[in-house]
């Protein structure tokens, strides 16, 4: 998958499905929607000083924001372009 970041050419016109593909990370969950989402990140930020479980919990919440911005597009931001 090319993405923008990696040809260093920005889109032409910025689609959800541009979105997503730029905040999706395979490496990190998701949750079934961004309420849930959100309250798991603010769970893990009031439990945890530790910067790796936050990033991990910011992950969760941007995949599961790109996974909401996908149903706006075509595709699933898993599968690439």
């Amino acid at each position: 998958m090319t993405t923008a970041t990696q040809t260093n050419q920005p889109p032409t016109k910025v689609t959800p499905h541009h979105l997503a593909l730029a905040l999706y990370s395979p490496l990190f969950a998701e949750r079934d929607n961004i309420k849930d989402a959100y309250a798991y990140a603010q769970s893990i930020a009031r439990a945890s000083d530790n910067p790796a479980a936050m990033m991990t919990a910011v992950h969760v919440l941007l995949n599961t924001i790109a996974k909401e911005l996908e149903k706006m597009g075509t595709t699933n931001p898993t599968q690439g372009a």
